[in-house]
């Protein structure tokens, strides 16, 4: 096959390329030449944009990518999480990272809660909860329900081998 001057040859591995499924499809970059980059996942059912992480069951699992960290306390024993998000943020999810040692950390998807104004926020570090000055410019928020891990798509490692996969052979 003929390509143009300094073009690379079509690759003869299909499944590299992201391939939608029946519920997710794979977010483009395209530039004005028309080359693209891959740059995530859109969940079609929940309307909304994802990437994988290990969720909380266990299980590799495409969660929301528009989602602020809870990394804030109400309280000074550091037990009532909360979230500080921009005044423009549009997340509808807060982002727990349970605490690992030695193994992938696993997220824990929350709903948005209600909107807070705290006297006081609170960090929790080696030394102990720690308080911490409001960002008089963010939005605080609680925590609300966590949702299920299993409303979100799951993934298994593969090969990348589709035992359906056909070669395709260029020629010169």
């Amino acid at each position: 096959m003929v390509t143009e001057a300094g073009a690379d040859p079509p690759s003869d591995h299909g499944w590299e390329a992201p391939v939608a499924g029946t519920r997710l499809a794979p977010l483009f970059l395209i530039a004005d030449d028309e080359s693209r980059q891959f740059i995530g996942w859109f969940d079609r059912v929940r309307g909304e944009d994802c990437s994988f992480e290990l969720a909380a069951d266990g299980q590799v699992r495409c969660l929301p990518s528009e989602a602020i960290e809870a990394t804030l306390f109400a309280d000074a024993s550091c037990k009532r999480r909360l979230a500080l998000a921009p005044a423009c943020s549009s997340a509808r999810y807060v982002i727990e990272r349970e605490a690992a040692c030695g193994e992938r950390r696993r997220f824990h998807v929350f709903a948005l809660g209600r909107r807070l104004r705290p006297a006081s926020a609170f960090l929790e570090t080696e030394r102990g909860c720690s308080r911490v000055p409001l960002d008089e410019m963010g939005v605080y928020v609680a925590v609300g329900d966590e949702v299920p891990p299993a409303l979100f798509v799951a993934a298994r490692p593969s090969t990348g081998r589709s035992p359906l996969a056909l070669k395709k052979t260029y020629d010169p």
